[in-house]
């Protein structure tokens, strides 16, 4: 056997072996580098999973959300559609679970459980880690975490055919990579011998310095003049050019690095300062939505710019479709006060319209307005407020009234017993004229004798001159008097006590007749050329009242409408009076309407004021309506109210309770 031919047998054993152990050792690192691999990138993806849940509660806690479900679902929503549009660019396949195992985020079967138990047992005892189990009939090897808080399982998993797949990719490409090389390695071996191997062992030794960076350990070259010096001088020129240009590389990489990191932090800072201006556009959008006063923001054309949620409630028009047009247009009550609004921003100070009166649903309302001037980013504009004030006008109207009220039953006590004891000489001295203008008594008869005048003759006379009518007149109005005083002082003392079941249908009746014998006294008017017209319902039980006082305020109703028709013009129209009588839930109404001329606004509010009167002096004294007014509210714990348009006649409406509460001591 010649010699090249051992050096060629031992060449090709010991390429042979190196080889061979050369890819066992290959072998087993990529093995472990395989296994090492997917673990890496199975935790990495499950960490930025983790990092994304992280941000969306952490966004939740920054804008005070945390603890409000309909928003944790809706950032749950957005997480599971980022996680579904990032799942191509993934290694590993994202299964999302409750805790309870119920699929949340899974790419098998529709009801299927996914997870087998004991594998979701084992999860959630240890809550962070990797686990090989069977998912979706698949055996799989994935890294999971729980999250409590979200109720959320995140299991990032590849199949063991995968991973295996993986490495057997590997393996083929070293095996014939480590095939390769062992020929060429025999071939170089047995065509170079051993003048060959140290130029590329020294070669080899530069390639492994540069590859690392440390270019002091390059070796110069050898000054060999054979093929092998001259690629050692290549080798090195190479070297020196690598060197410059890892030099210019690594100089173009700080600069960009930096140029990174300010662009970087440009771009979070106007992410940030674009956050916070939404985030104060929807607050205070939030907060205008929120009040209950209609708020119209204008610019200097008094075009809106702004309209809240209670302009579009009100109005039923949404903002989109009035946002951009004249506000006069949006809301054509404000028509009349587009001079003041332009005022306002001209001269820059608010104005303050109140109790403004506009229609709403067929009725007059007053509402107060509020400019304010606005000035942003060098453009005027305007903030509109109008609020609704109608119940607080009236019920300032009422506290007014109640006030005024207040002092009637001290002031009436006093007045009936000032005028109690001239009543009471009244009265006797018309009863005393009575009995000695009385022919039938016995010492009538002698003054009759002694006076020498006829008991005939003076009945005669008596009878001629109507003198028993006119003292029957006199004592009919002065008990009638007596009941007003006696009604006065039981104000001022409360009546509760003798409240007695009352047919209010036989006192309306018996109301007008009174009305129609006062009227027929007084030569005033003529009460019987009223229309009456009655509508009772049947259902109304007995009220618990005092039937004199509802009497006294039916008849100075019946009276005050009477007049008002007796001196308004009626034209061809007739004087009608609407006595109604009906049951509401715990209340039994009275409702008195007529179709004369009606009451001003302004007289309106003053109506139940005590002496208050639109009448001439010496015709009305203003206590009518006043002392009414106490007799329902104060003694019957009832309400009376008015409504009257000018031309449309006036109702009054009164309301009793059937139950009445017991007095207070």
């Amino acid at each position: 056997m010649t010699l090249r031919l051992r050096v060629r047998l031992a060449g090709l054993a010991l390429v042979a072996a190196i080889a061979l152990a050369t890819t066992a050792a290959a072998v087993l690192t990529i093995e472990r580098l395989t296994q090492d691999l997917n673990h890496n990138l199975l935790d990495s993806e499950l960490a930025a999973y983790v990092r994304q849940v992280a941000q969306a509660r952490e966004v939740l806690v920054a804008t005070g959300l945390s603890g409000v479900r309909e928003y944790i679902e809706r950032a749950k929503a957005d997480l599971l559609a980022e996680f579904r549009a990032e799942a191509p660019t993934r290694f590993g396949q994202l299964t999302v679970l409750t805790l309870d195992g119920r699929p949340v985020l899974h790419d098998g079967p529709p009801g299927a459980p996914p997870l087998a138990p004991r594998c979701l047992e084992k999860m959630l005892a240890q809550g962070r880690g990797f686990q090989e189990c069977v998912l979706h009939d698949q055996h799989r090897v994935g890294h999971f975490q729980t999250l409590p808080d979200w109720d959320w399982l995140l299991l990032v998993s590849v199949s063991t055919g995968e991973m295996y797949r993986t490495r057997n990719a590997f393996l083929l490409e070293a095996g014939t990579i480590f095939l390769a090389v062992s020929l060429l390695g025999w071939l170089v071996f047995v065509r170079l011998s051993r003048s060959v191997v140290d130029p590329v062992l020294r070669l080899s030794g530069a390639a492994r310095a540069i590859g690392a960076g440390d270019w002091e350990q390059v070796p110069p070259p050898s000054g060999r003049a054979d093929e092998l010096g001259e690629l050692e001088r290549s080798f090195a020129d190479m070297a020196r050019s690598l060197r410059r240009a890892a030099g210019e590389l690594e100089e173009r990489a700080g600069s960009l690095h930096a140029a990174n990191a300010r662009l970087s932090a440009e771009v979070a800072e106007r992410v940030r300062a674009e956050q916070e201006l939404h985030r104060a556009h929807d607050a205070f959008g939030a907060i205008l939505d929120s009040m209950p006063s209609i708020v119209i923001g204008v610019d200097h054309q008094c075009r809106v710019t702004h309209w809240n949620r209670t302009a579009a409630e009100t109005t039923g028009v949404p903002a989109a479709q009035v946002v951009g047009q004249p506000v006069d247009q949006a809301l054509p009550r404000l028509r009349h006060r587009l001079g003041d609004i332009r005022s306002a921003m001209d001269e820059g100070r608010p104005r303050r319209l109140d109790k403004q009166i506009f229609h709403q649903d067929g009725q007059a309302r007053q509402e107060d307005i509020l400019v304010f001037p606005l000035l942003q980013a060098g453009a005027v504009g305007a903030v509109i407020r109008l609020d609704d004030v109608t119940a607080r006008v009236r019920m300032e109207e009422v506290m007014v009234q109640t006030e005024k009220m207040m002092s009637v039953g001290g002031l009436a006590a006093g007045m009936a017993h000032e005028m109690n004891n001239p009543l009471a000489g009244v009265l006797t001295g018309a009863q005393n004229l009575q009995r000695r203008l009385d022919p039938d008594l016995e010492v009538n008869r002698a003054a009759l004798a002694e006076a020498q005048c006829p008991p005939a003759a003076l009945a005669a006379y008596l009878r001629l001159r109507k003198v028993d009518k006119i003292l029957e007149s006199i004592r009919e109005a002065g008990q009638r008097a007596a009941e007003i005083i006696r009604s006065m002082l039981e104000f001022s003392r409360g009546s509760a006590g003798s409240r007695r079941p009352v047919d209010l249908s036989r006192v309306l009746d018996r109301s007008v007749e009174l009305a129609g014998n006062e009227y027929d006294l007084t030569k005033s008017y003529d009460f019987r050329k009223v229309v009456i017209v009655r509508d009772y319902a049947s259902d109304v039980p007995p009220v618990p009242c005092v039937g004199s006082e509802i009497e006294q305020v039916l008849l100075n109703l019946l009276r005050n409408a009477a007049q008002a028709m007796a001196a308004a013009d009626m034209g061809a129209k007739a004087p009608t009076l609407t006595l109604g009588l009906r049951r509401e839930g715990g209340h039994a109404v009275i409702e008195l309407g007529d179709n004369g001329p009606g009451i001003p606004e302004a007289t309106r509010r003053r109506i139940f004021e005590p002496f208050f009167t639109t009448k001439p002096p010496g015709v009305g004294t203003g206590l009518g309506l006043s002392v009414s007014y106490f007799i329902i509210t104060e003694n019957h714990g009832g309400t009376i109210e008015v409504r009257s348009e000018p031309g449309q006649g006036t109702r009054f409406r009164i309301r009793l309770p059937l139950h009445p509460e017991p007095p207070a001591a």
